[in-house]
């Protein structure tokens, strides 16, 4: 082999192992989309409205605590991972503004959507692309 085939070889092995290096873990959370309430939190409610399939206006009956570790967490004590919150709340709805109407009883967030609101009694506005959750809400001022 010549000097050239060496360092080429060299080069391109180097370049491999740092792509290994960089790659995310076989158990990795996968990312948020841009369209996603994580990766943009501040849109305006007409731009959820356009990304939703159903827009209803309920009030929350009750809520249901879950939080658990995210499951890209490998640490003995899971106590010491970072925690998201999978509550569920249930829904009286009010009206539909788009789509429905569904079945909406219990519902929880999709994958990067905000934690269920506190607030039992409280009227929202839901925004949904399935009828298992909700992208996004907001409190509905009476």
């Amino acid at each position: 082999m010549d000097r050239k085939t060496v360092e080429t070889l060299g080069s391109g092995t180097a370049a491999l192992a740092l792509a290994a290096l960089l790659a995310a873990p076989a158990g990795a959370t996968k990312p948020c989309s841009p369209d996603t309430w994580v990766a943009r939190p501040d849109r305006p409610a007409a731009e959820w409205a356009r990304l939703a399939r159903w827009v209803a206006v309920a009030r929350v009956t009750a809520r249901r605590e879950s939080v658990v570790p995210y499951a890209n967490c490998y640490l003995k004590d899971k106590s010491g991972c970072v925690q998201d919150d999978q509550s569920t709340v249930t829904l009286k709805v009010k009206r539909w503004e788009k789509g429905g109407p569904l079945a909406l009883k219990s519902l929880g967030k999709q994958y990067c959507a905000p934690p269920a609101p506190n607030e039992v009694g409280g009227l929202y506005r839901f925004y949904g692309v399935s009828p298992e959750g909700w992208i996004y809400f907001e409190k509905v001022r009476r």
